[in-house]
């Protein structure tokens, strides 16, 4: 398994966009949502590669040959480059449970400090195994928020 940023991998895999695509909806389907995961159409998902907050020496991906099997991404706040905000950290289900996120999280945080970052932030369902993780890497919890929704099925409602 090769770990690489986003930076060294563009001349590469000239269609990495599709495939970081495809891989950000798989891993996204398994994310704790309050709603089903309906995906996002490819010409949305582009778009934040135009962010100006984007950087893609803070996009790193587990590649296994020519397969992207796991991803973590840090976006630095543009108002403050001391801060940064995690992306989602994932795996392919086959993949899991072999420290890969784990890997790839160490890896990113290590470029972010490098790149200035002194306070990362992020944000985790309390199901989600991503959060046992994220306090092994030394994430201290902070606050904690619900979030609510109401189908609205008529106009009476």
């Amino acid at each position: 398994i090769e770990i690489h940023p986003l930076s060294s991998l563009i001349a590469r895999f000239p269609d990495w966009k599709q495939r970081a695509w495809k891989l950000d909806d798989l891993l996204m389907q398994d994310v704790p949502l309050p709603e089903p995961w309906v995906g996002v159409p490819y010409d949305t998902y582009i778009t934040n590669f135009d962010n100006p907050g984007f950087n893609p020496d803070l996009v790193l991906f587990a590649i296994e040959g020519n397969e992207f099997i796991a991803q973590t991404t840090l976006s630095q706040a543009l108002a403050d480059p001391a801060s940064a905000w995690t992306g989602i950290t994932g795996t392919r289900r086959e993949w899991r449970r072999q420290g890969i996120a784990k890997e790839l999280k160490i890896r990113c945080l290590l470029k972010a400090r490098s790149l200035g970052v002194q306070h990362v932030f992020t944000d985790n369902e309390e199901g989600n195994p991503m959060l046992s993780l994220n306090v092994q890497l030394g994430f201290k919890p902070f606050t904690s928020y619900s979030e609510f929704s109401k189908l609205m099925s008529g106009a009476g409602e």
